[in-house]
């Protein structure tokens, strides 16, 4: 990419204050995948560009890519496409869409565009943006369909360790795979699953975002599921989420 000023869409999912009067952002853009990019001068209520600089707001932006010092892009224009002014009305949503956002960080490549992790991340905004869904449900297929874009998604057809096509009892989260009764219980990480969990986790992999936060399930069911993605998860990426203990923190008040 040549130097100079280049035009993409993208969400901002991380600000930090810079100096007196600058800011900061963390985008999943576009054309560019994660980057990083400086708006100037906008912590003195004066700046046009401040109604485009909050979180999870998605946006249509001008960026000047140079050679300084810090090597960030910088902002020079934001036209807002859709504020989700919703999700910064309500803590829950924000801790929701801070965690969403904290994956995606982590998930998309800097400077490498991926289309998938940023229409998921997307169309997960607007679904929290609303108040007709189940979060937690829409939590469990948001990581679930980060992993399989990702290619971690497990394969649960049968036993990873022996092969054997029997009921699929336990989740090795390391290996990535299912496991039966046998091979299950010798392990140490392994999670246990039951065939309406199998079965969602099935039904969700072969579905579109919508599909899947559409499937009726039991409240502890859907919790369980829940907790056994985000373990999966965070074991296949390697990292712990400080922002789902945030968010766990904000669920328990």
């Amino acid at each position: 990419m040549q130097l100079g000023i280049v035009r993409t869409e993208g969400i901002i999912t991380k600000e930090v204050k810079y100096g007196e009067t600058s800011r900061i952002v963390t985008l999943i853009t576009k054309d560019f995948g994660r980057i990083s990019a400086i708006a100037n001068n906008v912590r003195t209520g004066k700046s046009r560009l401040l109604s485009g600089l909050s979180l999870f707001v998605y946006s249509e932006i001008v960026l000047y890519e140079g050679k300084g010092k810090n090597g960030l892009f910088r902002i020079n224009e934001i036209n807002v496409i859709e504020p989700f002014k919703s999700i910064r009305e309500s803590i829950d949503k924000m801790a929701y869409a801070s965690y969403f956002s904290d994956v995606t960080n982590k998930t998309v490549t800097e400077n490498s565009p991926d289309d998938e992790l940023l229409r998921l991340l997307l169309n997960t905004l607007y679904v929290l943006n609303t108040d007709g869904a189940d979060f937690e449900l829409l939590k469990a297929v948001f990581e679930i369909k980060t992993s399989q874009i990702c290619g971690y998604a497990p394969s649960l057809s049968c036993c990873g360790k022996c092969g054997s096509e029997e009921s699929i009892q336990y989740l090795d989260p390391i290996g990535g795979n299912g496991c039966c009764k046998k091979c299950g219980a010798l392990l140490k990480s392994s999670l246990i699953l039951n065939n309406t969990i199998l079965n969602l986790w099935n039904y969700i992999l072969d579905s579109g975002l919508k599909q899947g936060i559409s499937v009726k399930a039991e409240k502890d069911v859907i919790e369980y599921l829940s907790s056994l993605t985000e373990k999966y998860l965070s074991v296949q990426l390697d990292y712990e989420f400080k922002t789902l203990k945030f968010l766990k923190n904000v669920l328990a008040v």
